[in-house]
């Protein structure tokens, strides 16, 4: 468990000084559906590893791809708050993001109840692509 979540991390920090000079170069929008869709994918992709070395090598791809999507995405709740509120908006985002890392293991959890992770990894692919097709506001 330690090794999956270290190369996890190393993917993340690895990646992340690139992914806000990317997110600068080639638009927020666009490195956030990139970050996202490369996430989904390694999502997908544990359905089909076969051995410890491919598993890693998704995991690492799965801590960048959060990693650019993150940055993105926190780039573009920066910049649709109004200056004069930039503080409590950015409060309010980063809050949400803190009960989401506490809701989806919790839920994750609960979908597992059965031990079959492959339930509980299913429904969390098919929400990533519910979400990815909401409209842009």
């Amino acid at each position: 468990m330690g090794l999956a979540i270290t190369i996890y991390v190393l993917g993340g920090v690895l990646i992340r000084p690139f992914s806000g000079q990317w997110v600068d170069k080639f638009g927020k929008k666009k490195m956030a559906v990139i970050g996202l869709v490369l996430f989904l994918l390694a999502c997908i992709g544990y359905f089909g590893f076969n051995g410890i070395v491919l598993f890693l090598v998704i995991r690492f791809i799965h801590g960048m791809s959060y990693a650019v999507a993150s940055t993105a995405t926190s780039t573009i709740a920066s910049t649709l708050v109004p200056y004069s509120r930039q503080g409590e908006g950015i409060g309010y985002f980063s809050m949400f993001m803190s009960i989401a890392m506490v809701i989806g293991p919790a839920l994750g959890l609960f979908l597992w109840k059965d031990e079959n992770i492959n339930v509980s990894v299913k429904y969390s692919i098919n929400i990533m692509s519910i979400f990815s097709f909401i409209p842009e506001f």
